[in-house]
């Protein structure tokens, strides 16, 4: 999820099930984009170096960090659904062996 944050913004966090998450990293990275673009375009170079280059590396790579903590979290809700129905079947399945 880290790698697909990385090749393009929000792609992580979608794949982890989190579209939410997804745009809103998407709509930052375009947005800090657009405001390097903007400060370019109105010749206040210094601007577009500094902040908007600032902004685009914090959105951009916080993206990426992000995922770190939420694959960890969704794997965790994953496993908890599968073995509590793992253990749901267990139960039944030793209930119907040991009622004959």
């Amino acid at each position: 999820a880290r790698t697909l944050s990385l090749l393009f913004p929000g792609l992580g966090q979608l794949y982890n099930g989190d579209a939410g998450k997804a745009a809103l990293s998407f709509t930052f990275v375009s947005l800090s984009g657009l405001y390097i673009a903007y400060n370019i375009i109105n010749t206040t170079y210094l601007t577009a170096a500094t902040s908007g280059a600032y902004l685009f590396m914090y959105f951009y790579f916080g993206g990426a960090n992000q995922t770190n903590v939420l694959v960890p979290q969704k794997n965790y809700q994953k496993k908890t659904v599968y073995n509590n129905y793992l253990r749901s079947s267990l139960v039944m399945l030793n209930n119907d062996l040991y009622k004959q």
